[in-house]
């Protein structure tokens, strides 16, 4: 029976080995678990905290892009004004025109005084004869 004892222990101490080794591995398995767990936790926090940044900066750019297309459509209806203005030749021939213009209105004034001085003269002379 000595000799079954023996055996018992031996195959008792093989499964308490085996039984160590395995909380050893468990252990190891667990602690690596919980650092990796450590390291995603710590990324999630900070790409969190980035995701704020990038928000902002999405809304940034939004109100920019807004600013924008607004400033171009100033710009292009600026461009449609501009074009339709006279060029600096038409302006120019509109500047003599205009100069001729006004000396054919100061002949005009001149002789629109002397027909006025006519009638009122013609007024005077049909008044006294009357």
């Amino acid at each position: 029976m000595i000799e079954d004892y023996t055996a018992w222990r031996f195959w008792f101490d093989a499964a308490q080995l085996a039984g160590t080794i395995a909380i050893g591995v468990y252990v190891w398995w667990d602690r690596r678990k919980k650092t990796t767990e450590k390291r995603f936790s710590a990324l999630e926090e900070m790409v969190s905290g980035h995701a704020v940044s990038i928000k902002t900066i999405n809304d940034a750019k939004k109100k920019k892009d807004g600013d924008c297309d607004k400033r171009l459509q100033r710009i292009t209806d600026l461009e449609k004004d501009v074009h339709h203005l006279p060029s600096r030749q038409e302006l120019t021939e509109l500047s003599g025109k205009i100069g001729t213009l006004t000396e054919k209105l100061g002949t005009l004034d001149g002789r629109l005084s002397g027909i006025n001085r006519a009638v009122d003269l013609l007024n005077q002379h049909h008044l006294r004869t009357d």
